[in-house]
């Protein structure tokens, strides 16, 4: 018969509390990554419906102040969101929050904060290796450059390696929106002939695309001499995002 009051020093001996602190420590720890992920997929998703919401008014009505201030709410959940992943060392999430935090310093013509977020989200999709957050970083660091007067060698470098990373990440509209920007730089740089070779490539995806209204972009750029702008200015507005 064993008696009951030895029990508890059993039990001690098999499961010595440092074992059980630790294990309950490990369980506590993995219940707050998955709830620390659902918490930072949740912020962004919310920062990304702002900014898709002003993104596609602005395109409808040309208006780029009426919900400024709804654009700029968008930035609080989505630099959380960033540091959130990059936490959970998850580098693919934090890239997309820094591309849509560049695009937001992009509208408002704060061209060196967006190129610096937009580096930024450059070096976590090449350290995740996710070949359409490069691509699309890339895309935008080219427009920045046109659209903020910057440097031309730098923005041709970037949409170089942008098109092959798009055309490698299978997204039609990603690589229609490279297309569109190394055509812009060319316009920009006088090879017009170029500039036409791209945009003919572009137009030529015009069936795959997912959003249909890119082409129109396409066409525009098509029959204009000048790189279309893409600023607090204009309704026009990028895709790739």
């Amino acid at each position: 018969m064993t008696y009951l009051g030895a029990l508890p020093k059993r039990l001690h001996r098999q499961k010595p509390p440092i074992v059980l602190l630790t294990a309950a420590l490990l369980f506590a720890f993995a219940a707050l990554r998955v709830a620390g992920a659902a918490d930072a997929e949740e912020l962004q998703k919310q920062g990304i419906q702002k900014v898709n919401q002003y993104r596609d008014y602005m395109r409808r009505t040309g208006d780029v102040n009426a919900k400024l201030s709804e654009l700029l709410s968008a930035q609080a959940p989505l630099r959380l969101s960033a540091d959130a992943f990059l936490a959970e060392q998850n580098p693919a999430g934090a890239a997309l929050s820094f591309l849509k935090l560049g695009d937001i310093e992009r509208w408002q013509n704060h061209w060196d904060a967006a190129r610096s977020l937009y580096s930024r989200a450059l070096q976590l999709a090449k350290q995740a290796r996710n070949a359409l957050y490069e691509a699309q970083a890339l895309t935008q660091l080219t427009r920045t450059e046109l659209l903020g007067k910057g440097d031309l060698g730098a923005a041709a470098e970037d949409i170089r390696q942008a098109i092959p990373l798009a055309t490698a990440a299978n997204s039609q509209d990603c690589l229609f929106d490279a297309l569109d920007e190394a055509a812009n730089l060319e316009i920009k740089r006088g090879n017009l002939n170029a500039a036409a070779d791209y945009l003919d490539r572009a137009l030529a995806l015009k069936d795959q695309l997912q959003d249909k209204s890119l082409a129109m972009y396409g066409y525009a750029d098509r029959g204009h001499s000048q790189p279309r702008e893409c600023s607090r200015t204009s309704s026009v507005e990028d895709s790739c995002a």
